[in-house]
């Protein structure tokens, strides 16, 4: 599901997971208090399944988005978090 956080000043930043036909990644977009930008891919790298997707911002305007990748391996699956703060960032 699209998880969505607000700055006092009404702007606003979106992230959710969606496939490519091949996995899921992350992606974002933003609310400048009056219109949506263009969508854009914040999670790197190919390698497994970006999910769940979070965002926050602080008093400052400062987002922290988080997500959890999990790369399988043979019989095992290796989830690792993801995690990025920055006004607007690529999360690796």
């Amino acid at each position: 599901y699209p998880q969505i956080a607000f700055d006092s000043s009404g702007n606003a930043i979106a992230v959710w997971y969606q496939s490519n036909g091949t996995r899921p990644s992350i992606w974002a977009n933003r609310f400048n208090a009056t219109s949506w930008g263009s969508a854009e891919l914040i999670e790197a790298g190919d390698a497994g399944n970006a999910l769940s997707p979070q965002i926050a911002i602080d008093s400052s305007g400062t987002a922290i988005a988080v997500g959890l990748k999990v790369t399988v391996l043979g019989p095992m699956c290796m989830p690792t978090v993801l995690t990025k703060r920055c006004a607007y960032c690529l999360i690796t």
